[in-house]
């Protein structure tokens, strides 16, 4: 793998970056992450080899991540610009909405989702921000009530708040991501999600046989912080994945997990990268919060080699400016 370069800046392609490459590259884009979650293998091969030959044409690198789905939950497609508001009642049920106009209501990818759930618990939708109370349960389906609305992006994770998620591990899913990535030179990066222990690394390892890739653990369970310094000694990056982590453990122990990360990175020598709202203020108020700003440097003086752009590149209306943001932080001085 192509050594990492600090600063390092990746960036989530999504509908705001994927006709815009060329700028996001200008604006000093170091990797590009490609999330397997949404469209198909196929289409993110051409992506990357698309932005490979932009990358080229300006005569810098750039990784290409591809980021495995891993064992989540998560919304089917809904229509672009989809709003929720607070009070408002609604459906989520396991199918599609293609085919049957006069369905309404949040469509569930996988069925397995609804098994156990209770009225009173509580759905978050992404990596915070809106919350469904369920009402009642079907089979099949529930009935939720929007406690914080909000604009839903399609195929977001979904997380019942209090309970462990389903367990860690390559998916068939992944399994067979990872065998296909092994039989191209498209992905400098294979990001695997929820990793726990080594024994998933050493399974990615294996399927990727003689590929180049390098092999990311994101650590985004209370599990994976617990064992991350085993995780590091396996890995040859890391990630400290603030959105679903924040979801998996008590707010207050957030910032002490992504310490303790840091900690076991910096002993193993593995690099480590930040992600989930780094500025996201763009997206929420046009421009990024101060706590923002500092919180993104303070993380690069405590170590980190680099941050990853997610929901501020894959969905906003500042995608560019928050890539040229990061980077004028990432090289700011801390001495007055």
């Amino acid at each position: 793998m192509k050594s990492l370069k600090r600063p390092s800046l990746w960036f989530t392609l999504g509908p705001a970056t994927v006709g815009n490459v060329d700028a996001a590259i200008a604006a000093g884009a170091t990797g590009v992450r490609y999330t397997l979650s949404y469209s198909t293998l196929d289409y993110h091969i051409e992506q990357a080899q698309r932005v490979k030959a932009v990358a080229r044409n300006r005569g810098v690198e750039v990784l290409a991540v591809a980021d495995l789905p891993g064992n989540k939950f998560r919304l089917g497609a809904v229509p672009a610009h989809t709003y929720v508001q607070s009070d408002e009642k609604l459906t989520l049920f396991a199918g599609s909405l293609d085919g049957d106009p006069c369905r309404t209501g949040l469509p569930v990818r996988d069925s397995d989702f609804f098994v156990d759930l209770e009225v009173g618990e509580v759905v978050v939708i992404g990596d915070g921000g809106i919350d469904l109370e369920i009402e009642s349960v079907r089979t099949n389906q529930c009935t939720v009530r929007v406690t914080n609305g909000g604009r839903i992006e399609p195929n977001r994770g979904l997380t019942v708040v209090g309970k462990v998620a389903r367990s860690a591990g390559l998916t068939d899913r992944d399994r067979e991501f990872v065998k296909a990535i092994s039989l191209t030179d498209c992905f400098d990066v294979v990001a695997v999600s929820f990793v726990d222990s080594p024994i998933v690394l050493k399974e990615v390892r294996e399927l990727l046989g003689d590929s180049e890739a390098a092999v990311l653990a994101k650590i985004e369970t209370e599990s994976g912080v617990n064992n991350a310094l085993e995780i590091c000694r396996a890995s040859d990056l890391i990630m400290a994945a603030r959105g679903d982590l924040a979801l998996a453990i008590s707010w207050p122990r957030l910032y002490s997990a992504v310490c303790h990360i840091a900690d076991c990175a910096r002993e193993t020598g593995t690099p480590w990268i930040l992600a989930t709202q780094l500025l996201e203020g763009f997206v929420e108020f046009g421009f990024p919060t101060r706590a923002e700003m500092c919180d993104l440097v303070s993380w690069m003086q405590a170590g980190a080699a680099g941050v990853m752009l997610s929901k501020e590149t894959a969905f906003g209306d500042r995608a560019i400016e928050s890539i040229a943001l990061s980077l004028e932080l990432l090289r700011a001085p801390t001495n007055w």
